[in-house]
């Protein structure tokens, strides 16, 4: 079946075509609008007189004459069932794209017909919307490492309370570590450590610090997890408290992150030049409430 331009006026040779409704390759059904054309006096639709393959033969915008031919339907075969998805019929322009991105056809086995605006629906919704595990395992292939990705962790419901505590020596962040070993968080939580975490290239990296008896000693276990992440090592394993530290020469307010398998995350912020240390607590509340935390932190 072929379509031609027809003549809309008397006094007009020429036509625009001001839309194309399908792309070539794709199956079009009949009475559905093929293309879209105009004078400057008049608009006209050209309907599918079959159900085909369509096959245009002008651009979206060109000006034709009359007589001239825009498309045509069956002259080529292009279209064929896949046995895999029984019934349902691809375009050709469809198949092109499944090939080229490896689709699985069980993905359009409820379709009657498959076109290449569904397959690329499909594709936009997939590279939007990854699924985290999908996320992770493609950083995992890409980079070879062992260590989990950001993008992995299940945030849960969790409240917050701010903190704002005096420190003695110059080296507030390795006070911070003393003092907090020094209060009952772990008993609280029932864990052995807590972890210090640190953003590096998009990861999270987790590092055990370990009770200390000198700040120095506590300098040396932040300086050596410091030292993992740019080996690209981190610790695995159940984490329950974690720390984030960061340092500003300016004021600033520095949010904390719960992630699934952490109660209690605690982002420090350490402005220099001042005496202090502001701290925001982030606790799950499904199994910590405030007020224990608040008594536990009396003593910090």
């Amino acid at each position: 079946m072929k379509y031609r331009a027809p003549r809309l006026s008397v006094n007009e040779d020429n036509l625009t075509v001001s839309k194309l409704n399908f792309t070539s390759g794709d199956y079009v059904k009949s009475g559905e609008i093929i293309a879209e054309l105009e004078t400057t006096k008049a608009s006209f639709e050209i309907l599918a007189e079959t159900s085909d393959v369509i096959q245009y033969f002008v651009a979206e915008g060109s000006i034709i004459a009359v007589e001239d031919l825009i498309a045509s339907q069956g002259e080529n075969k292009t279209v064929e069932t896949k046995s895999s998805s029984e019934g349902t019929v691809f375009t050709k322009a469809a198949q092109s794209l499944i090939r080229k991105y490896k689709i699985d056809l069980k993905r359009f086995e409820d379709m009657n017909i498959v076109r290449s605006e569904d397959v690329s629906k499909l594709l936009r919704e997939r590279t939007k919307k990854p699924s985290n595990i999908e996320t992770e395992a493609i950083k995992l292939e890409q980079d070879k490492i062992k260590y989990p990705s950001l993008n992995s962790y299940s945030f849960v419901p969790s409240a917050s309370i701010r903190f704002t505590f005096d420190m003695i020596t110059q080296d507030k962040e390795a006070e911070f570590w003393k003092r907090l070993y020094q209060i009952d968080l772990i008993d609280l939580c029932n864990v052995t450590e807590i972890f210090n975490f640190v953003y590096f290239e998009d990861t999270l990296h987790l590092f055990p610090i370990n009770q200390s008896s000198s700040i120095s000693k506590y300098r040396n276990e932040l300086n050596n997890s410091a030292l993992e992440v740019y080996r690209k090592k981190s610790a695995t394993g159940s984490t329950k408290v974690c720390v984030s530290y960061l340092k500003s020469t300016s004021r600033f307010e520095h949010s904390a992150l719960l992630f699934k398998g952490s109660k209690v995350t605690i982002a420090v912020s350490e402005v220099e030049g001042s005496d202090n240390i502001s701290f925001e607590i982030l606790y799950d509340h499904r199994y910590l409430d405030g007020y224990t935390l608040l008594k536990c932190f009396e003593n910090f």
